[in-house]
């Protein structure tokens, strides 16, 4: 049962990918191709404290191309058994190949809330609220927006009733982005939704790796409805110390 199951989500998992690939070739030149890598160090400061460091890579396929790095560092402070409180900083730049390139620092807070569970599902709703701040070089002005961010999020164990050593597991999300560019901030109208499927293993305590196809929609310039804008084969790998 344990094989079927691994074996079901692997095939799963790779005719996403393949799909993915053919409405690539299908897309008009609005549609965005992305390759996202990150590798995630969490370390455990003691029973209630953890702190973050995460290292990604973005690429972008289509023309105009650009290629992105950042590093975001965050702080944890577990409350109960099930919610969490985090804060932190991410640092992107942005390397364009054909307009200035650009810096962008990103503050936010959020909580995480672990429920509900049932059978072998264990979801977590995370809600964030992100300021950002974007300088273009050459340029003086800053650019800065608010947004909201709503996750829903599970792993699913395949091959073993709960997430323990040599465990494969399903990778469920979906995500609400709520945006403003203006002075106003909107609550209520989303800018964009992404939805992942993937896989993942966990070695041991301390390593973790995931493959996931990520699909974002936005909507249209009208802000009447929502169209297919990314599609995403993001890789990461997960490394935690201080758990043993």
């Amino acid at each position: 049962m344990r094989v079927s199951w691994t074996i079901f989500v692997v095939s799963l998992v790779l005719s996403l990918i393949s799909n993915a690939q053919r409405v690539y070739a299908q897309e008009d030149s609005d549609f965005e191709k992305q390759l996202w890598a990150m590798a995630l160090f969490n370390f455990r400061l003691d029973d209630k404290w953890g702190y973050n460091q995460d290292v990604a890579y973005q690429h972008l396929y289509d023309s105009p191309t650009f290629t992105r790095i950042f590093l975001r560092s965050q702080i944890n402070r577990q409350l109960t058994g099930s919610v969490s409180v985090h804060s932190g900083l991410n640092l992107l730049y942005r390397f364009n190949e054909f307009d200035n390139d650009a810096i962008e620092l990103r503050p936010w807070v959020g909580a995480k809330l672990r429920w509900p569970y049932f059978w072998r599902f264990n979801f977590s709703q995370y809600l964030r609220f992100e300021q950002r701040f974007e300088h273009t070089m050459n340029v003086n002005d800053w650019d800065n927006s608010f947004r909201v961010r709503y996750k829903v999020s599970s792993n699913v164990p395949i091959n073993h009733e709960s997430i323990v050593d040599k465990t494969f597991y399903g990778v469920l999300a979906y995500e609400f982005f709520s945006s403003s560019f203006a002075d106003d901030v909107r609550f209520t109208t989303a800018a964009t939704h992404r939805f992942d499927l993937g896989i993942g293993y966990r070695q041991n305590i301390k390593n973790r790796f995931e493959a996931t196809v990520v699909a974002l929609k936005s909507l249209s310039d009208d802000n009447d409805h929502y169209s297919l804008s990314s599609g995403v084969l993001f890789l990461k790998y997960k490394r935690y110390i201080n758990w043993e």
